[in-house]
């Protein structure tokens, strides 16, 4: 893991030299489950849940659809391209719904073509994996994608992936489907930018109740329009993967924590309050609309609909090279609707635009 990681890291220090595309954004994920149902579907007394429950669950690929975050750099030479990423997965154990992070890092080659503005490719990668209770292995892929120009210098890329996880003696096998932002090295004098990242979101953590919430990874996106030297005018898409830590009976079985994928859409006004060659500071100020709906009750006591949030935020961001910045964000949002406040953090990174 340790030098696919150090692979990443020059490829991306070297973005600024050479030819190459730093990519990242968020992805859903799918497990292949074998041998049985994918779920929780049984009781697991606590003194078992990891030699019989867990084990039983990560033999089978018997884990939790959810959300993950990627990202990675790579070379284009006329069709053929090549590189290196770090993915990470946020799952848990359908039984004893133990939350569970899977890493990996992978090299990746392949072949592109450029066919009616639209930028077509097929990959395939090998690499390392971990999980964060101590399996560790391989890793191999493959995968079909299309890319769009958004600018001259930021391309959008749908990507489909099949993947194969060799931890512990098993093969877990996924597949999922990437939302990327590429950000390119190409000059570009568009008063855009645009950005990806990935967080965690904590309801109820300075003020009000949880609702009986757990903390959530989200991701999210954004495209801003530069207005004057200081402010700017955004759009956010964001994906949170809340779930609630009250156990209910679903479909006849009982000791449930359920989760639901809530996806908002935001709209925010920034401005720079401080600017030095080594990072920057902005404060931001915007709404964001919901989808909080739950007619299966997956979310316990959270009862909602559309629902519309006031929001603040704080950005710090690390320029890395002319181009590109990582950004640390604070939010802040109340939904007044459901009663919840909720605080995210987040880390991204931005194409800065050309003004």
């Amino acid at each position: 893991m340790r030098r696919i990681i150090l692979i990443l890291s020059l490829l991306l220090a070297g973005a600024a030299a050479a030819s190459t595309s730093i990519y990242t954004g968020g992805y859903g994920t799918a497990w292949h489950t074998t041998d049985g149902h994918h779920g929780h579907d049984v009781d697991c007394p606590p003194d078992q849940q990891h030699d019989r429950c867990e084990s039983s669950d990560f033999a089978r690929a018997n884990l939790d659809n959810s959300i993950g975050f990627r990202i990675g750099a790579e070379r284009r030479r006329s069709w053929l391209v090549y590189g290196a990423e770090v993915s990470i997965d946020s799952t848990e154990y359908n039984i004893s719904q133990r939350d569970l992070y899977i890493g990996s890092g992978v090299v990746t080659a392949g072949a592109v073509t450029d066919f009616f503005r639209v930028t077509w490719g097929f990959r395939a990668g090998a690499g390392l994996s971990a999980s964060d209770d101590g399996h560790a292995g391989g890793a191999i892929l493959a995968e079909a994608s299309a890319e769009v120009p958004l600018t001259h210098a930021v391309r959008f890329r749908i990507a489909h992936r099949e993947s194969a996880f060799l931890l512990g003696g098993e093969s877990l096998r996924s597949r999922d489907t990437a939302f990327l932002m590429v950000f390119t090295d190409a000059p570009s004098d568009a008063p855009w930018s645009f950005s990806a990242g990935a967080g965690i979101s904590s309801p109820g953590l300075f003020f009000g109740d949880d609702l009986g919430l757990s903390r959530a990874p989200f991701t999210r996106f954004t495209a801003r329009r530069v207005i004057g030297d200081r402010q700017a005018a955004g759009i956010t898409y964001i994906t949170a993967a809340h779930e609630s830590t009250q156990k209910t009976v679903f479909m006849g079985y009982p000791e449930n924590e359920r989760g639901k994928t809530i996806n908002g859409l935001g709209v925010e006004w920034t401005i720079e309050l401080a600017s030095a060659p080594r990072y920057f500071v902005e404060l931001g100020a915007g709404a964001e609309l919901a989808d909080w709906s739950d007619e299966h009750q997956l979310l316990g006591t959270v009862t909602g609909g559309t629902e519309l949030a006031p929001a603040l935020k704080l950005a710090v961001g690390f320029p890395i090279t002319n181009q590109l910045a990582l950004v640390v964000t604070t939010e802040h949002l109340y939904w007044p609707g459901i009663d919840l406040a909720e605080s995210r953090f987040s880390l991204g990174v931005r194409r800065q635009s050309r003004h």
